[in-house]
């Protein structure tokens, strides 16, 4: 392990943790965002990501627990937690597509229907609501389907997604701004 990780490691532990914790953001933060962008393909969601795990380990004290490098220990939870990101990301889809089944048969069915030329009632506003959800970013997508669609409480939404009911609020409010927007857009 190198030495400035080591004296930093045990500054966490034993000394001046909030002096620690400032050099290592800022010795890591860049470093880690690189390669949660570089898994996740959006920089907007590796930045929310790194400081997430950066802030769990401050405010959960996980720097106890690092008995390997502390550079590898970073590397590795940004690895994995980019991974979870990805696999919960197919899995909201899945939701949404489910979803979307449920929610329209006679859609579906009209669709498999032979038409000519005709354009089912609504249906390009459905296919707008659909590509402006679809590019949502993933925690304000999380927060509209588990409010609006699943019609959890905010209090529900908050501790599932291990955030603030007042996150959850701006991730909402963030989310119904950009659909208002991109909808009104396509019109």
């Amino acid at each position: 392990m190198p030495q400035e990780d080591t004296v930093l490691l045990e500054m966490l532990q034993y000394g001046n943790a909030k002096s620690a914790y400032e050099q290592i953001f800022k010795k890591y933060y860049k470093l880690l965002c690189a390669k949660a962008c570089y898994m996740l393909g959006n920089m907007a969601e590796a930045e929310d990501l790194v400081q997430e795990l950066l802030g769990n380990i401050w405010e959960k004290q996980l720097y106890h627990n690092i008995n390997i490098s502390l550079s590898a220990y970073l590397y590795r939870a940004v690895k994995n937690r980019c991974l979870d990101f990805i696999e919960k990301k197919k899995n909201q889809h899945k939701q949404m597509n489910e979803y979307r089944v449920e929610l329209e048969p006679e859609l579906i069915q009209a669709a498999l229907l032979p038409t000519i030329g005709e354009e089912l009632p609504g249906q390009g506003v459905r296919a707008n609501f659909d590509l402006a959800i679809s590019e949502l970013p993933t925690q304000q997508l999380e927060a509209f389907n588990l409010v609006y669609m699943e019609r959890k409480r905010y209090q529900e939404a908050a501790e599932k997604m291990g955030i603030s009911i007042n996150s959850v609020k701006t991730h909402l409010r963030i989310a119904i701004r950009t659909l208002r927007q991109k909808l009104l857009h396509l019109r």
